[in-house]
């Protein structure tokens, strides 16, 4: 079955500029009658497309088999009800191009590129399987678990502090774009929008002929800064705004914030004025990451008590160390104290009974030497009574 329009070169559009991002011209077979379609790529029938398994603004995320490295994978494709529209093959080639440029553990990594036989493009990348942040969110019942997801937003914010060095601004980060996988990996998603920073084009001139930011429409309004979509020009800090509007919506789950400090780091993530905002998300997760190590918040003011708290917090293990220390030591001497109390009442019971001994022995003495006296009395006056009645 032919997919493409006679005489229509697909790929005329998908890489206006010459740049070869893995497109493939060898035939295209569809295997049964509305089966699945193998996709030609390297030299081989690569792809066996499966089910959706999610949509971006763009296009849909399909499972596909990928039958060269035998393993599976996602393919995104071009919306069929995009197909035909001016410019849409393009954002998608530029999407691929520049998601295949983050090469960093938290942005999807990219392995393949080409057409479907009937001219849409796609592109293969990692499949992550488990949830979105959104519906993470949703599912946390309490404080705790909220506070668990906080994880996941600082593993996406140094993800996205990669394209804000090489200059890559995503522009549509909402908690349905950043993935837990099972294992509790985080992947940032769909850069469908994304924009070049005027250094980054400077860096890569030829990706400007792939679209520049207002063919690529805007991002989501609940989530996207006010400057972007005024139209300002693309800027890390819009992305900033963005990330503190899904981390308002991770830790408020009641009236107020779990955290004075998170608030405090909303706040500066949130602010109107981009100026005062973290100037990437590299500094915001320096920022949640000295929250997470219980080291102060550079956007929050503490006060005394807070600050009392926060170093029982932080040396609350020396702390629990030395209680426990000065508590054995306590012990020790007062065992050693009862001890010694016990030891000096057996000296001095002991002392007393030897007085009493000694006493006792003085009077035995005492008595001997009186019987003893009285003996030899009694001996003298037997003595002179013989004496006496021996003259007699």
């Amino acid at each position: 079955m032919d997919y493409m329009a006679p005489g229509e070169d697909p790929r005329a559009e998908f890489d206006p500029s010459g740049l070869s991002i893995g497109l493939s011209t060898a035939p295209v077979a569809e295997v049964g009658r509305g089966g699945p379609v193998f996709v030609e790529a390297m030299g081989e029938q690569r792809f066996e497309l499966g089910g959706t398994v999610g949509r971006g603004g763009m296009g849909r995320v399909r499972l596909a088999w990928d039958r060269v490295l035998g393993r599976e994978v996602a393919v995104k494709e071009l919306d069929p009800a995009l197909h035909g529209e001016p410019g849409a093959a393009r954002r998608m080639a530029r999407e691929a191009r520049l998601t295949a440029l983050l090469d960093h553990p938290g942005v999807v990594a990219v392995h393949d590129a080409g057409l479907l036989r009937d001219g849409r493009p796609f592109y293969a990348m990692r499949l992550v399987r488990g949830r979105s942040l959104a519906v993470a969110i949703a599912e946390a019942r309490d404080e705790p678990a909220r506070l668990g997801l906080l994880r996941h937003l600082l593993a996406a914010c140094e993800a996205v502090a990669v394209a804000h060095a090489a200059g890559v601004v995503h522009r549509d980060l909402k908690p349905a774009n950043l993935l837990i996988g099972s294992f509790g990996e985080t992947q940032v998603i769909d850069w469908g929008l994304a924009a070049l920073t005027p250094r980054a084009l400077a860096r890569w001139p030829e990706l400007a002929s792939l679209g520049a930011p207002r063919d690529l429409g805007a991002g989501t309004p609940t989530w996207m800064a006010p400057e972007q979509a005024a139209g300002a020009p693309p800027d890390p800090t819009a992305d900033v705004w963005s990330l503190g509007a899904v981390l308002r919506a991770v830790i408020t789950g009641h009236p107020r914030p779990a955290s004075s400090e998170l608030a405090a780091v909303v706040a500066r993530a949130m602010d109107p004025d981009p100026a005062r905002r973290y100037p990437n998300a590299g500094a915001l997760a320096a920022e949640l990451l000295r929250w997470f190590e219980g080291r102060r918040v550079e956007a929050h003011s503490y006060g005394p008590l807070e600050l009392l708290r926060r170093l029982v917090r932080a040396w609350r293990v020396p702390i629990v160390v030395g209680l426990a220390g000065l508590l054995a030591l306590a012990t020790s001497i007062a065992v050693g104290v009862r001890r010694a109390g016990a030891e000096r009442d057996w000296a001095l019971a002991a002392e007393k009974r030897a007085v009493v001994a000694q006493e006792e022995a003085e009077r035995a003495l005492g008595r001997a030497w009186i019987q003893q006296a009285e003996h030899t009395v009694l001996i003298g006056v037997c003595a002179r009574a013989e004496r006496d009645v021996a003259r007699a």
